[in-house]
């Protein structure tokens, strides 16, 4: 009886053993399992922060292009501004020089007019 029972608490303790074996290899593999879990989320947590700092990127370069655009359109229009006063002032000033050419021949042919009818009363 003695030998029962010896043999019946070795069964006992091999069946313990190989469930604690099973428990510890079980918890092995839950902790591989939430480790490569967390590696994972941690690896999407830095995907999306890196898309997120491309896409904000992408967005100050849009901003800045179009920033850049508006300023070269209001050149252009301050360069066509400034072309068309420099033009106007060109014509003004050539029918300035005309206006004073055309007064200064009136008052040579008057001036030779007066002359020539100077010398016709003193030729009387």
């Amino acid at each position: 009886q003695q030998g029962q029972q010896s043999a019946s608490e070795e069964r006992l303790r091999e069946q313990t053993q190989l469930e604690s074996e099973s428990l510890d290899r079980a918890r092995a593999e839950r902790e591989n399992q939430e480790r490569d879990l967390f590696d994972k989320l941690k690896r999407q947590k830095e995907e999306l922060e890196r898309a997120s700092l491309e896409k904000e990127r992408q967005r100050q370069d849009r901003d800045r292009e179009e920033r850049e655009r508006l300023e070269r359109e209001r050149l252009a229009r301050g360069r066509e501004a400034l072309d068309r006063e420099i033009a106007q002032r060109e014509n003004e000033e050539k029918e300035r020089l005309e206006t004073d050419r055309l007064q200064k021949e009136r008052e040579e042919r008057d001036r030779a007019d007066r002359e020539r009818q100077q010398r016709e009363r003193e030729e009387r």
